[in-house]
């Protein structure tokens, strides 16, 4: 583990919970393949166990700070050529501050996931056919970054998720217009 032993604490702690939610799950799920008459009260208990292991994500992450990607953890995994996923999420640093640091890209290509606030968005809506959050700005900072990335003809990788803004597609959409737009500018 990196980082202090506070925080190892904290990841030992939110695995063992983690662990112990799936075991959980595993029984209902063996439970409910013995007998398919209470299926429908067991699917509601596992969806419960899932929310609870979601909660125990939330909870340790908004523990940590947001600086844990240190330039000694970039090494690291670069050492190795693991891929650092970079994730457009309020636990972590935005865009905007990830343009100026150091080489984000620590194997032969770049992830990002752009996912938004799950809960926060759900709180609005939980259909997702239209654009709830406006993202230009967001999605402005991130084309820096990736065109820096593209400059230097490295893959990159882009997975969007609907709590972003709303609807995916759309959001797709919008990314490819920034690209266009910086395609043309610099011809």
């Amino acid at each position: 583990m990196i980082g202090s032993k506070q925080r190892n604490g904290l990841f030992y702690e939110a695995f063992e919970q983690q662990a112990a939610c799936l075991v959980d799950a595993a029984k209902l799920l063996t439970e409910m393949f013995a007998s398919v008459e209470k299926a429908g009260d067991l699917a509601e208990r596992i969806r419960d166990l899932e929310h609870k292991g979601d909660k125990i994500t939330h909870d340790t992450i908004a523990r940590l700070h947001k600086t844990w990607i240190t330039p000694r953890l970039l090494e690291l995994i670069r050492e190795h050529s693991v891929t650092l996923a970079l994730i457009d999420h309020p636990w972590m640093p935005p865009a905007k501050d990830l343009a100026d640091k150091s080489d984000w890209v620590t194997a032969d290509f770049l992830y990002v996931r752009l996912l938004g606030d799950r809960y926060a968005i759900e709180e609005r809506t939980k259909v997702w056919d239209k654009v709830i959050i406006d993202r230009s700005r967001e999605l402005a900072d991130w084309e820096n970054v990736l065109t820096r990335v593209r400059k230097r003809g490295e893959d990159l990788f882009i997975y969007i998720n609907n709590h972003y803004s709303g609807h995916a597609p759309e959001t797709v959409r919008a990314m490819r217009t920034y690209w266009e737009r910086k395609a043309a500018a610099t011809g």
